[in-house]
């Protein structure tokens, strides 16, 4: 985040994780189901960058993450499909930006955060032998929190650290091969991602300002693909191996003019252009029914 004093990070608290997932009435969403849990790692990249293009700081490191999820995805024959997951992520990576006036400064950063997905879609043709091919639709929730440790810069002055939630609500659609091969299942899926509502909250606590702060940087469209790979032990527990590529783009939220403690005067506060990129993978068990 900046501020005409650059303003980062994030606050709040991630509540308990859960997951519902609806019955849907179409013929078939019943006739199978398959459940499990995963755990894995990612390779994050968070940027923020100026109006004229110049980056102003950058988040990179290992994140790691416990997913739970249900669905019928495993399925051979063409129907109605669809997937629900829950997934827990947190992890500390390096962040490497800039003082209001320009002076390079490092720090920690920490992230905790939770992810409800849900899909539903349409499987064309049958797999056995061959492939299918997935037409589906996602609605997610994302939550964080990012808290920023205090540090010094490098001609050896304080600066304080910072901490925000973010809170968004996105769509994607997609579409992918399914197949099987003797033991072995695969899913491919692609396709694009738009946040729908964003909500960036600093308490004032954390901020040094008289108030606190709500931001809303516009959602751009982004790409994700889920390659889904399932073993099967027996007839029904599958080892399962997930790689992925998730990214949100951010454009310049607008700015709120508040009243800084330290300086006396107000100021104006806002989101610059930003962008998140995850290089992940999971692995785990999912029995299917």
């Amino acid at each position: 985040m900046n501020l005409r004093r650059q303003c980062r990070g994030m606050r709040g608290f991630v509540n308990s994780l859960a997951l519902l997932c609806v019955l849907f009435p179409w013929p078939g969403f019943a006739a199978s189901i398959d459940f499990g849990g995963k755990a894995g790692l990612e390779h994050f990249v968070w940027e923020e960058f100026d109006d004229d293009g110049s980056k102003l700081l950058d988040e990179t490191g290992t994140r790691y993450a416990l997913s739970g999820f249900l669905g019928n995805t495993l399925r051979t024959k063409k129907n109605f499909i669809y997937r629900a997951e829950a997934r827990l992520y947190f992890g500390a990576v390096e962040y490497d930006g800039q003082t209001q006036d320009g002076v390079p400064v490092t720090s920690d950063t920490h992230y905790t955060g939770l992810m409800l997905e849900g899909e539903a879609g349409y499987r064309a043709g049958n797999a056995r032998g061959t492939f299918a091919w997935d037409i589906i639709g996602r609605g997610g929730y994302d939550s964080w929190v990012r808290d920023i440790d205090n540090s010094t810069d490098i001609t050896g002055r304080s600066v304080s650290g910072a901490t925000e939630q973010y809170t968004i609500f996105n769509l994607r659609v997609g579409t992918g091969p399914y197949w099987q091969a003797g033991n072995w299942q695969a899913r491919f899926i692609a396709g694009f991602k738009l946040p729908v509502l964003t909500n960036e909250f600093i308490r004032k606590e954390d901020s040094g300002f008289d108030d606190d702060i709500t931001l809303e940087p516009k959602g751009r469209v982004s790409t994700f693909f889920n390659f889904y790979n399932h073993i099967r032990l027996t007839k029904k527990l599958l080892l399962t191996v997930e790689a992925f590529y998730d990214s949100y783009r951010f454009d310049a939220s607008d700015s709120v003019v508040v009243y800084d403690n330290n300086s006396g005067r107000n100021v104006e506060v806002w989101q610059p252009k930003s962008s998140q990129d995850n290089y992940g993978v999971q692995g785990g068990v999912s029995f299917s029914f």
